[in-house]
């Protein structure tokens, strides 16, 4: 008796097993089959409000190519490993929250959130170093001497630098959403600021442009300043300031002055009547050698009237306003390069080269510029 009942006691124990395994197999199975059901391009276009981007996608290379080998949402925007896959589709229950409340239900809604949209999914896609685009696209599977000058150039660059596929190809699939967004706001800090500086009686300014200097007032100008040059308020009359700019010279080149010597940074360009006098001023600073360029350079003060126009008490505002002027205009084609990338003088070049390209204005170029070579690599550093 004692052996049956333990024979039946194993059967169970057995018998219950069994169905553990099957009802867990059942659900891994349907589990697994809801998954892939919403990872499909008809399920995430079966929503009104991924009619915009789906009639987007149709028309791009990913939807139709000459290899006839097509990306859907999935591919892009859905990770293959499992455990990032669950963790997206956790996130994606916030959508559900957006599509009750109809946050973007009307082409309207979708067109005033596109950016913020866009931004998320390239921050996210940066942050996983472009893990969907190289489910396809690899460096080292590309023969990247048979690419076109251009391919050629940015996917070697990627290479060497760090650069990951988001940060050129934003707009591959969809419309790249309206920037300036980005820029009017940051202006209109910069406006406030101005306004905020506009009675000041001393301290320092900083000009949001640059700025004709003067002897006297209303007499003929000698120079110009460049945007976010230090000016020290010595003296005010109505629209007008008295300022003094310390700067230094490299020796036997006085018709440019420079704010940073370990970037070689212009703040000054002076006429040739102005420039010598400069000299004079400079004659009694000692020569100072700098040993990781070689430059010898001598400091200089220099004072001058300016009109007080569009000055601002605080840097910081110009280098915000700076910063997304560049990375909005020149993300629009390629990767952006971080300030650091190049020295001063190789900024100054390279922002000629491509101005043609960029929709800057003379200020907003003159304030891009000094953004860049402030904040560029210091000189003889590789």
């Amino acid at each position: 008796m004692s052996r049956l009942n333990t024979s039946l006691k194993a059967l169970g124990a057995g018998t219950l097993l069994l169905i553990g395994a099957v009802l867990g197999v059942l659900f891994w199975g349907g589990f697994n089959t809801a998954m892939e059901v919403t990872n499909t391009t008809a399920f995430c276009t079966g929503c009104h409000e991924m009619q915009t981007v789906y009639d987007e996608y149709r028309h791009s290379v990913h939807y139709q190519n000459n290899a006839g080998v097509r990306a859907g949402c999935p591919d892009c925007h859905v990770p293959k490993p499992w455990v990032h896959k669950f963790v997206r589709k956790i996130k994606a229950t916030n959508e559900l929250y957006h599509k009750l409340v109809g946050t973007i239900d009307t082409p309207q809604k979708f067109e005033t959130e596109r950016l913020a949209l866009a931004r998320n999914v390239w921050m996210g896609m940066k942050q996983t170093d472009s893990r969907e685009c190289r489910n396809c696209h690899a460096f080292d599977s590309m023969t990247i001497a048979d690419q076109r000058p251009q391919a050629r150039f940015w996917h070697t660059t990627g290479i060497d630098d760090g650069f990951t596929c988001i940060d050129c190809h934003k707009g591959i699939a969809h419309q790249l959403p309206d920037l300036s967004t980005l820029s009017e706001l940051a202006e209109s800090a910069l406006q406030e600021a101005t306004e905020a500086a506009a009675d000041t009686d001393g301290g320092l300014l900083y000009p949001s442009a640059p700025l004709t200097l003067h002897a006297e007032r209303d007499g003929a100008g000698f120079g110009t300043v460049h945007p976010a040059a230090a000016l020290q308020v010595r003296e005010r009359d109505g629209d007008w300031l008295r300022v003094s700019i310390d700067a230094s010279m490299i020796a036997g080149a006085p018709g440019k002055l420079y704010a940073d010597r370990k970037r070689a940074v212009p703040v000054v360009l002076l006429q040739d009547t102005a420039a010598g006098a400069v000299v004079e001023a400079a004659a009694d600073a000692a020569p100072e050698l700098d040993p990781a360029t070689g430059l010898t350079w001598q400091s200089v003060s220099l004072d001058a009237w300016v009109r007080n126009d569009g000055m601002v008490g605080d840097p910081a505002v110009l280098w915000a306003y700076a910063e997304t002027l560049y990375e909005n205009e020149c993300a629009r084609c390629h990767a952006v390069f971080p300030p650091s990338s190049f020295s001063a003088p190789n900024w100054a070049d390279n922002l000629q080269d491509m101005r043609r390209y960029a929709e800057f204005d003379k200020t907003q170029m003159a304030l891009v510029r000094t953004y860049l070579q402030a904040n560029a690599r210091p000189l003889g550093q590789l």
